[in-house]
């Protein structure tokens, strides 16, 4: 067995399996990652309850989130161009905007794309995939390009890394965010498991020398890598807590996904209803007061899990030509 990422070989006894894949490690590169490593798709996306929140993008509180705030501190050739891979429905590329980049973005879902230029009158947004991009502007380059929490999904990275450096300017710029992988949630085993981080949704677990290795490889000089601090009131334990008790995925089942299910509750191009609005409200309690006491309570059980905060930060830049790994 070799590494999908770096290719070495690994040896063929997994760490775990989970409806037929296998989890293994690497020791070369510290990647874990799942086999068969196949992307489900748009379809499944779009579909899928996981992501039912992005045809509810209107319920969300508009608030910058770690991942983003590092970015906007580091303000990596501001001013430039600069492309959102996986680029959702729109937040991030609305913020570097407002900060003075000429921003492009690219998700191969077509409803987040809709919503993103609802939302935000976004111009610059396609849906297709990073490979297609490329075979549709060869000779676009970006000065900086940003892909957050979208690594962990792509199921060939070398390929992926690739046509990256196909669309980035000389001595251009990546910022990226993945889950920590040494997170307290992270054990493959255990009561900490969520299913949004198996496959086919995730297909690797990252954690600072495996992001570092893979972007030496690839010709990249690391800036730096960031570890989200561990915050008294942290959303993602709240969350757990709740689906522990049963309580969000009651919600989930009664509410959320039959509402995300009716194209009626898909705010593109017109104004909210009262429906709209009273479930807003509902779920902004819900986010911003229930959760919050909810962790509160639950604080001393939070230290017994916790090991990191949920995410890294990455800013890369590329180096000379002659450096790069293809």
């Amino acid at each position: 067995m070799d590494c999908a990422i770096c290719g070495q070989e690994i040896g063929s006894k997994p760490l775990h399996k989970h409806k037929g894949y296998k989890l293994y490690h690497c020791p070369s590169c510290d990647v874990m990652f799942w086999y068969p490593m196949r992307n489900p798709g748009v379809e499944w996306y779009d579909a899928s309850y996981l992501y039912c929140g992005r045809k509810l993008a209107w319920l969300k509180p508009k608030t910058v989130s770690w991942n983003h705030a590092q970015f906007l501190k580091d303000m990596p050739a501001r001013g430039g161009k600069l492309l959102d891979i996986g680029c959702g429905t729109g937040e991030f590329l609305a913020m570097a905007q407002d900060a003075g980049y000429s921003v492009t973005g690219i998700d191969f879902s077509q409803m987040t794309i809709e919503i993103a230029r609802s939302q935000f009158g976004l111009k610059e947004l396609y849906p297709c995939t990073v490979e297609e991009l490329v075979s549709q502007k060869p000779n676009e380059k970006y000065d900086v390009i940003v892909f957050f929490e979208l690594l962990e999904h792509v199921d060939d990275v070398p390929g992926f890394m690739s046509s990256v450096k196909r669309l980035l300017a000389p001595g251009g710029f990546i910022a990226l965010s993945v889950p920590n992988r040494d997170r307290w949630r992270v054990n493959p085993v255990g009561l900490s498991v969520r299913e949004w981080d198996y496959p086919p949704n995730h297909f690797t677990c990252w954690s600072i020398p495996a992001l570092v290795n893979l972007f030496t490889r690839h010709g990249f000089s690391v800036l730096s890598v960031k570890v989200e601090p561990l915050k008294a009131l942290d959303r993602d334990w709240n969350v757990f807590v709740s689906i522990r008790l049963g309580i969000q995925p009651l919600i989930e089942t009664l509410i959320v996904r039959p509402l995300s299910n009716s194209g009626r509750f898909t705010v593109v191009g017109r104004k909210p209803s009262f429906l709209h609005s009273l479930v807003k409200l509902a779920a902004h309690l819900y986010l911003r007061v229930f959760l919050p006491f909810l962790g509160m309570l639950t604080l001393p059980l939070r230290v017994l899990f916790k090991k990191q905060g949920s995410r890294l930060y990455l800013l890369a830049q590329l180096k000379n030509r002659g450096t790069e790994v293809e």
